[in-house]
């Protein structure tokens, strides 16, 4: 769950660490970092990480899967020491 939470909040602030390296790449030599992150347009940059978030969580959810009425059967290890993958069943 820690993981799943952990990129969810990393896409959202995706498009802000972005405006802020690009930033960071074309500051004028003398120029401050703060200053020109001051004028950080957060509103745009939140709107776009949650529509970011919203595009991805969409794709997760209609893509895989089983058919109606399969069952997951996770990952095991047989009695021979074989690995045998999670699969739809």
């Amino acid at each position: 769950m820690i993981r799943i939470s952990f990129e969810v909040v990393m896409l959202f602030l995706l498009p802000a660490m972005a405006y802020a390296a690009f930033k960071l790449l074309t500051l004028q030599p003398g120029a401050s970092m703060a200053a020109a992150l001051s004028r950080m347009p957060v509103l745009p940059l939140s709107l776009l990480g949650a529509c970011l978030v919203a595009a991805v969580l969409a794709l997760a959810e209609s893509s895989g899967g089983g058919k109606p009425g399969q069952a997951y059967e996770p990952a095991q290890v047989s009695k021979d020491g074989q690995f045998i993958p999670g699969r739809m069943k």
